[in-house]
């Protein structure tokens, strides 16, 4: 039966591969060597549902061309910032909009404003989820500058240790030490 006995036929050849098209953005936005995994959690025991979210969030709706992408990441990153759940999402939406040339100043100063829609504390481990994602990020540097950048890292002894990462943190030391 031909295309003129059913129009749905029409519809079918005009509907865009939703899975297709979240690949595609993930790769241009994260860039090829940085797409994260999806949450391990909700991909182990969700499955069906990540993957309709990562189609309708980065098939559809990031493709959306009403709004370009550095705005959509923006408010992206104060959304997460605010709501405050997930500081790894935060996280990675900053490493992406670092990639599409959105710079450390413009995320910074969302960040802080949204102290005062999401509170100190929301901002403070955004704050902590931008420097991570800063001092990860490879943007404009030689491929010999990043290789060395990532030897660093690795060798690194003397990071920054944050509460998660110090059982001591935050414990008064006795007067007599």
């Amino acid at each position: 039966m031909s295309s003129e006995n059913h129009p749905e036929g029409d519809l079918q050849e005009g509907v865009k591969d939703l899975n297709q098209a979240a690949l595609d953005f993930r790769q241009a936005y994260y860039g090829p060597d940085n797409n994260p995994a999806p949450p391990a959690a909700m991909a182990e025991l969700a499955p069906e549902v990540m993957r309709l979210v990562d189609a309708v969030i980065y098939g559809e709706i990031y493709n959306r061309p009403a709004v370009d992408l550095r705005t959509r990441s923006l408010c992206t990153i104060a959304a997460l910032v605010v709501l405050g759940h997930s500081p790894q999402m935060i996280k990675r939406h900053i490493s992406g909009a670092l990639h599409i040339g959105v710079s450390r100043d413009e995320i910074s100063e969302i960040i802080a404003q949204m102290v005062f829609y999401g509170g100190m504390p929301a901002a403070v481990n955004a704050f902590r989820m931008a420097k991570e994602a800063f001092d990860e990020a490879l943007d404009g540097l030689t491929p010999e500058d990043a290789e060395a950048r990532r030897i660093v890292r690795r060798e690194a002894d003397n990071a920054v240790r944050y509460k998660d990462d110090d059982p001591e943190y935050g414990i008064v030391p006795s007067p007599h030490s």
